[in-house]
């Protein structure tokens, strides 16, 4: 797996190369360095990280017996940040900006953590403060568990002199402004792991999709949820399913059939096998007995139900297209729910021949209602 190094910078670009000697020492040489920063940051890191002749990103990969051409570190992996509206941000001045600023780099983290090829390493050195908050918070969000968040600690003398960038193989004296002289040897530059909440399971993964302030609320949302049981309700006539503050509609057929193992489990059933939980007998049972324990009355909204799953069990290859059904459930489930709850909702299916399938909800977490 490759890692990628994503950090913040503003006018001091030395924490790039200061984060990728540290990184070195620790066997690590990411594929690829994406750095988010201002217009002039992005100006600073030419003229001093990436300057073909006396970059301090090459000088460092010379030194150190790295192949330059194997990082991809360059101008279309330095990536200039948009205010609302559309230009280059010289600096963070307005809450316009923040809530733009904050918007991409929450998509640029997410994005790269959809990769399954890489391990995202997070650092949080450069920049404006509020940018660090943003990409530590984003990491929180869509962080997987090999993904790294991290900041480089740099010896006093060093860390704001403007010609150290990592500490070269041949040490050098350096004049400080307060017209002392240190010595590079002396440069100590260590790389911090910061422990952090990784909330991806918290989210539904369609709602991995949107600017910051609303994935934040949604993944408020999916705390609340995950903090609670909480009922699960069937409205009839909509075709939705609904726990705490998150929802799903579904066709009428998949509906009809989550119905049916959702009232199944409500009725003390355990998995069964399709042959018997379509059953024309106990179909009929499980229906009748669940509408008059709950009190509800003979609706078309209610009846149509247990008809479309006989009409499917009747189908040709119903056993099959029931599966697909089933998979279809669980598909929406997962997309429309955080995991917390969708691994209580989604359909189980257990064995192979022949599968037996049911939702483990207990009577007590099943409501029902009808809307006509």
């Amino acid at each position: 797996m490759n890692t990628v190094l994503v950090a913040v910078a503003g006018l001091t670009p030395q924490v790039i190369t200061e984060t990728l000697y540290a990184m070195y020492r620790q066997g690590v040489v990411p594929s690829e360095v994406h750095v988010l920063t201002t217009l002039p940051g992005r100006q600073k890191i030419r003229e001093f990280l990436l300057d073909p002749h006396r970059g301090a990103f090459y000088t460092f990969c010379s030194e150190y017996g790295i192949d330059h051409r194997r990082v991809r570190f360059d101008g279309s992996t330095v990536h200039v940040l948009l205010g609302p509206e559309g230009l280059p941000v010289e600096d963070l001045r307005t809450l316009p900006e923040n809530g733009a600023v904050a918007d991409q780099i929450v998509g640029f983290v997410r994005d790269l953590c959809e990769r399954p090829d890489v391990s995202v390493h997070a650092s949080l050195a450069g920049g404006r403060k509020t940018l660090s908050f943003y990409l530590g918070y984003a990491l929180s969000l869509f962080g997987r568990p090999h993904d790294r968040l991290s900041h480089v600690l740099v010896a006093e003398d060093f860390e704001t002199h403007r010609e150290f960038f990592y500490p070269p193989r041949e040490p050098r004296d350096l004049k400080t402004s307060a017209e002392k002289w240190i010595n590079t040897a002396d440069a100590r530059v260590d790389l911090v792991d910061i422990p952090f909440l990784r909330l991806r399971d918290l989210l539904p993964s369609r709602s991995l999709d949107g600017g910051f302030a609303e994935v934040i609320r949604r993944a408020q949302e999916g705390l609340g949820a995950g903090g609670a049981a909480g009922a699960v309700t069937l409205i009839l006539g909509e075709n939705r399913i609904v726990c705490g503050s998150f929802a799903c509609a579904l066709r009428d057929q998949p509906f009809a059939v989550y119905a049916h193992l959702v009232l199944s489990a409500a009725a003390g059933r355990g998995l069964m096998p399709f042959q018997d939980l379509t059953g024309e007998p106990f179909l009929e049972e499980i229906w009748e007995e669940q509408r008059l324990a709950r009190g509800l009355s003979s609706s078309p909204a209610f009846n149509r139900l247990p008809e479309l799953v006989d009409l499917l069990a009747r189908s040709p290859r119903g056993d099959r297209n029931f599966a697909a059904v089933v998979t279809k459930i669980n598909r929406a489930i997962e997309e429309a729910f955080p995991d917390v709850l969708s691994g209580k909702l989604r359909v189980r299916r257990s064995g192979k021949g022949p599968v037996a399938y049911g939702v483990r909800l207990r009577e007590e977490e099943v409501v029902l209602q009808i809307r006509s």
